[in-house]
């Protein structure tokens, strides 16, 4: 009879899937629809982060990056939520522009300091939400007239160049 050999196939167990450092994520859905309230409500990721019961600034940046809750063009995806909660705090923001007014009215609140504080709040509504409160860019020549708009850009595909054999 033979001897087997030595190096007779052995079978290896297939790799396990490694698990993952750390501590598990607190992520759930009732805590980023929270989170997301009091964004929309005017509050920042940073004074959110001090509360109780809440995660840290970092914890939520963390789930904006990994696009916690889902795929990217899910509702539920905290991205997606984020950022419409981002677009209704411009809308709480400028709502304020109206109280700064009545205060300036009333003279508690020094004129040149209400247009500070309009000015900051104009600029960050626009920035959040660009399409309601941005500035509208209109291209015009030095003659004032309206701009055609550029010509189409196309990328044309190259071959490499042959090598020397």
């Amino acid at each position: 009879m033979a001897k087997p050999s030595k190096k007779a196939s052995v079978k290896k167990p297939a790799a396990a899937k490694p698990k993952p450092s750390g501590r598990p994520s607190s992520y759930t859905q009732d805590l980023a629809e929270r989170v997301c309230v009091l964004i929309a409500q005017g509050d920042s990721v940073a004074k959110i982060g001090e509360m109780d019961d809440m995660p840290d600034a970092r914890t939520m940046f963390r789930w904006l990056a990994s696009n916690a809750g889902g795929e990217e063009d899910d509702p539920a995806c905290f991205r997606q939520q984020y950022m419409r909660a981002r677009a209704c705090r411009a809308d709480a923001r400028f709502e304020r522009l109206d109280e700064i007014m009545e205060m300036v009215g009333q003279g508690k609140l020094d004129p040149a300091a209400a247009r500070v504080m309009m000015d900051a709040i104009k600029w960050q509504s626009g920035k959040e939400n660009a399409k309601r409160y941005g500035e509208k860019v209109q291209l015009a020549d030095a003659d004032g007239e309206k701009l055609p708009p550029p010509p189409p850009f196309f990328i044309m595909p190259v071959a490499p160049p042959a090598r020397d054999k």
